[in-house]
């Protein structure tokens, strides 16, 4: 492979890989560091990296950590842009390429949240803002 193929980069844990080089082991190292990062991060941890921020979880067991969702939608960004560059000629034709992120996501709890009612629908719609009219009902910017 040249030096001028297209890198992408699945986590700052595995460094700059192509697409075609990336492999499960590398995907399961991500989605490992991702399960480790503390779901509330205030001050240096603002800019951490992922390295920084699972080395920070791992070394605070009982800090929340970011919940499976967040983690398979992290999975699934990385996926997104590893496909597109398969199916966009970024991967030679004559080599043999399998999504190494296939079968990765983490089991996700059901919700507790009950849908909208019909009352709690009749709230909203009666709100100034979703009849289009001007109010404060939005962001002041």
């Amino acid at each position: 492979m040249s030096t001028a193929a297209p890198l992408i980069c699945s986590s700052s844990c595995t460094g700059n890989l192509t697409i075609l080089e990336i492999k499960r082991s590398h995907a399961r190292t991500f989605r490992e560091a991702l399960q480790l990062v503390p779901k509330a991060r205030k001050g240096s941890l603002l800019k951490a990296s992922l390295p920084e921020l699972s080395e920070y979880g791992r070394a605070h067991p009982t800090v929340t950590k970011v919940s499976a969702g967040t983690v398979n939608k992290q999975l699934g960004a990385v996926q997104a842009i590893a496909g597109w560059g398969y199916h966009n000629g970024l991967v030679p034709e004559d080599a043999t390429w399998a999504d190494p992120f296939s079968e990765m996501r983490l089991e996700e709890e059901q919700s507790e949240r009950a849908p909208f009612d019909a009352k709690d629908l009749q709230t909203f719609s009666m709100r100034r803002c979703f009849r289009n009219e001007r109010d404060t009902c939005g962001s002041a910017g």
